[in-house]
């Protein structure tokens, strides 16, 4: 899991099965901003994800605050998680699943899935261009809150009173963009959306935003083949397409058993240099996030929004 440098105790992650994704550090071009830190993450196709969070609150330094994730993919869905501050202080990894959205039946949640772009050569889509800027990522914006906590009445009012919300679609509904559209960029995949459930609203209060986000986590989602052209991944032969959810457990437990293998031969490295050996190739990457060990903390899923 990612941890933000001006928020030291919370950590987010990409979820996939209940794992985190291997997350990768990117290049020196990648401009990073004093409140957002950018990692790299590998989209496995027709994969479900979600957003993992965890708070510690020995080393989190707003304490005293609620606190909330508003999570945009593609700049075009969106979800939210709150803790409130009396839940900072509670050991447990959270995983916020899909994109939720009124309806006059009630809330809904639809499921959030990578999905393969399909491209060609046809002509370009004039509406689409600014608004490929965030496609392939997911961001998080992390703010503290204060939390009031509402009547029986009011809470009734206040869910009657929310306005209906366009269904959420993907960004590209068809899943089709002309070469022409990407203007050379690496763009492979984009979130789309799986069949919508119902779920019931679970609020009692509201939250209300403290100033602007104290930290932002943006993680860009490619193919594995994006990932070793950029250099963020060395290069290896290419994985056949994944079918299981078995198979996807398995792609990802041995990410993180290379990242292991990884941090073992750069420790050896280390120490021959010590005994003057500066033999050897460098190493290709950096990994950056190892898995956290499991569960003995409480897991909770977290299916909607909670105002």
């Amino acid at each position: 899991m990612a941890v933000h440098p001006n928020a030291p105790g919370l950590f987010v992650g990409i979820d996939v099965n209940g794992w985190d994704l291997p997350q990768y550090d990117g290049t020196d071009e990648d401009e990073q901003k004093s409140t957002t830190i950018i990692k790299y993450v590998e989209a496995i196709t027709g994969a479900e994800f979600g957003i993992s969070s965890r708070i510690d609150s020995s080393v989190f330094p707003f304490t005293q605050d609620s606190v909330r994730l508003d999570i945009d993919y593609d700049g075009n869905l969106s979800s939210r998680r709150h803790f409130r501050a009396m839940d900072v202080a509670r050991a447990g990894r959270r995983v916020t699943a899909g994109a939720t959205y009124n309806t006059v039946d009630g809330m809904m949640r639809r499921p959030m899935l990578f999905a393969e772009l399909t491209l060609h050569e046809g002509a370009s889509d004039e509406q689409l261009p600014g608004r490929l800027v965030n496609l392939g990522t997911i961001r998080i914006r992390c703010s503290r809150c204060k939390f009031e906590r509402l009547s029986s009445r009011d809470c009734a009012t206040k869910a009657g009173g929310r306005t209906s919300r366009k269904q959420p679609e993907a960004l590209i509904p068809d899943g089709k963009l002309s070469e022409k559209d990407l203007k050379g960029k690496a763009l492979t995949h984009q979130a789309t959306l799986g069949d919508p459930v119902r779920f019931k609203q679970r609020s009692n209060g509201k939250f209300t935003v403290l100033g602007e986000p104290f930290a932002i986590f943006e993680f860009r989602y490619r193919s594995r083949a994006a990932l070793q052209a950029f250099g963020v991944l060395p290069r290896s032969p290419s994985p056949q397409p994944l079918t299981t959810r078995d198979e996807i457990d398995d792609i990802i437990q041995g990410h993180h058993a290379n990242a292991d293998d990884n941090k073992q031969q750069r420790k050896i490295k280390r120490e021959r240099s010590l005994c003057g050996d500066d033999g050897g190739d460098g190493d290709s990457i950096q990994m950056t996030e190892h898995r956290s060990k499991k569960a003995r903390t409480r897991e909770v899923i977290e299916l909607s929004d909670d105002d």
